[in-house]
């Protein structure tokens, strides 16, 4: 079954992105200049484009303040494993 993957990422200034960098700075990652966080989803399952952009809008993202794209995966041949 093919696998959809849903990346979103925060429109405006991302509050965990700032702690992130603090604390890289706090340990001697001063040269770092910027660090940007992103949401990753995967949903496995036969779905249409339409369906996937109603999961991206209702489902997954807050439209008014992050961005999403989708991208369909290749199948894989053996299931998800759990850890």
């Amino acid at each position: 079954m093919p696998i959809c993957r849903f990346i979103a990422q925060s429109k405006f200034s991302d509050p965990r992105a700032d702690i992130y960098l603090s604390d890289a700075r706090a340990l001697a990652f001063n040269d770092l200049q910027r660090i940007t966080c992103q949401d990753l989803d995967f949903i496995e399952g036969q779905w249409s484009k339409e369906i996937c952009e109603q999961l991206a809008l209702k489902l997954l993202t807050g439209p008014v303040i992050q961005s999403m794209a989708c991208t369909e995966l290749p199948s894989r041949s053996t299931p998800f494993q759990r850890l």
